[in-house]
């Protein structure tokens, strides 16, 4: 844990040809360890002159300013990421802890389940399926006449959009259930229901979200439910088991075309904030 004799050392490794966007992190990381966090950001500053396309740079950038509290900065950092990285998981994962934490929750379940996506099986993962579900909870309340519906309170086209058609399927899901309960089956009811109102939805259309487009490739195989109660694993009550093991064969063979056909993320069609507020 010496820091200070790490960095020094560490510092002579930067102009090998082999050196890599990990050798900055590291550089940064000891430094803010060290009790100098303006030093860890210059770091990682110099570290995105040599490779500017570096995911892991940018997370380790947002991450020193949400210590420090600086929201606006994180999220422009870890956004900044998406943008530059946008198969790197790590940023997604900041920005839906952080937002399943406001009022603006919409950016938490499209950006936390992305990162599900991309990292599919480890610890943040499973957080990831609770806080979703959680999150899902917290914005879809039912009560004995209605479903109150509040995903954000910036009224922009795409959030209003997207407000919009949850609210009808949530209403009409109302109208078709007499009592509803709060559960991973009523989540996925109200999903694809919201899927369809969406993709025939004109003011929707502008609004390219490739998660919506991943759902709908789902749906159209027969793996929106054996997808669905993936994502929510971690549901309370052991949701997922039961219904694995009254679908085992489904299961099997969503895993089957999952495992070699993940979400497909690029430059054209990633997903990000500030590109749908615009």
């Amino acid at each position: 844990k010496d820091y200070a004799k790490a960095v020094t050392i560490m510092r002579k490794q930067t102009a090998h040809p082999d050196a890599t966007d990990q050798l900055w992190q590291m550089i940064g990381n000891s430094l803010d360890l060290n009790g100098d966090a303006q030093a860890a950001l210059d770091a990682y500053a110099e570290g995105l002159k040599v490779f500017p396309n570096s995911g892991r740079l940018y997370v380790e950038t947002g991450n020193v300013y949400l210590i420090q509290k600086n929201m606006e900065m994180a999220i422009q950092s870890y956004e900044k990421g998406i943008e530059m990285a946008p198969e790197f998981s790590s940023n997604y994962y900041r920005l839906a802890k952080i937002y399943c934490g406001t009022e603006n929750e919409i950016w938490g379940v499209l950006y936390g389940e992305i990162f599900m996506n991309l990292e599919r099986n480890s610890q943040r993962t499973r957080e990831m399926s609770a806080l979703l579900y959680q999150t899902y909870q917290k914005a879809l309340v039912f009560d004995k006449e209605k479903i109150n519906v509040s995903f954000a309170q910036d009224a922009t086209p795409f959030t209003m959009a997207f407000e919009r058609n949850i609210g009808l399927a949530a209403a009409g899901y109302r109208i078709a259930n007499k009592k509803v309960s709060y559960n991973v089956e009523t989540l996925i009811a109200l999903r694809r229901s919201f899927l369809v109102s969406w993709m025939s939805d004109a003011q929707a259309k502008p609004y390219q979200v490739l998660l919506f487009d991943f759902w709908q490739q789902l749906d159209d195989l027969g793996f929106f439910d054996a997808y669905s109660y993936w994502v929510f694993n971690q549901a309370p009550n052991d949701q997922f088991n039961k219904w694995q093991k009254n679908n085992e064969t489904d299961f099997s063979y969503f895993i089957k075309w999952y495992n070699p056909n993940p979400i497909t993320i690029d430059a054209n069609n990633l997903f990000l904030r500030t590109k749908l507020l615009n």
